[in-house]
């Protein structure tokens, strides 16, 4: 099963909801989904009685957060330790801003919202910064720092990379502009960001 990046812009209001309400943050990402069908809950009233439970806390939510859930999402798949390493030098570290992908944010509580911890997130100034960031990179400078050798060295996530050395790098430029047109769209929307592995 593999490890994908996902990031998904929020308004300052619901981030500010979600980091006081973290066991919330579950909701935002699955909703509660349709009502379940007669049979289904005669058969199964205890799942019915979570789905219950569930729908009165979404429906309890401020306003704005349904709204939020449907902004459009990025994500660039598993390329993510890849592009951490081609704008930090290092495998997991880096400085703030270009360590966007994997740290540099807030958790959002202690929830596991897909197996792999926690959310992270960001305010709309370091979505702003990293949007500064984004943009001072080029697809030129990626072919330059681009290793396949040292990545595998490194066992960078996905691994593989001097197997599939160049269809690698051209999913690597490509989500580079995936990022920089996504990071220019929710800056100029004054928004946040919420990131997660999946």
């Amino acid at each position: 099963m593999s490890m994908s990046h996902g990031i998904q812009s929020v308004s300052e209001a619901t981030l500010t909801y979600l980091m006081e309400n973290p066991e919330h943050i579950g909701l935002f990402f699955a909703p509660p989904g349709e009502k379940p069908g007669l049979l289904y809950r005669l058969l199964h009233p205890k799942r019915t009685a979570v789905y219950y439970e569930k729908l009165a806390t979404f429906q309890s939510l401020p306003p704005g957060f349904k709204e939020d859930m449907l902004h459009e999402d990025c994500s660039v798949d598993v390329m993510w330790q890849g592009l951490h390493y081609l704008f930090t030098g290092t495998e997991w570290e880096g400085d703030w801003p270009a360590r966007f992908l994997m740290q540099g944010g807030k958790a959002v509580g202690d929830v596991d919202v897909s197996g792999y911890g926690p959310a992270w997130a960001y305010t709309p100034a370091q979505v702003e910064e990293i949007h500064q960031f984004l943009s001072t990179v080029t697809a030129s400078e990626l072919r330059e720092r681009y290793n396949p050798e040292t990545m595998d060295e490194l066992s960078l996530y996905p691994t593989g990379w001097t197997e599939d050395s160049n269809d690698r790098l051209i999913d690597l430029i490509h989500y580079l502009a995936v990022l920089q047109e996504y990071f220019a769209q929710i800056s100029s929307e004054k928004l946040g960001a919420i990131c997660y592995l999946g």
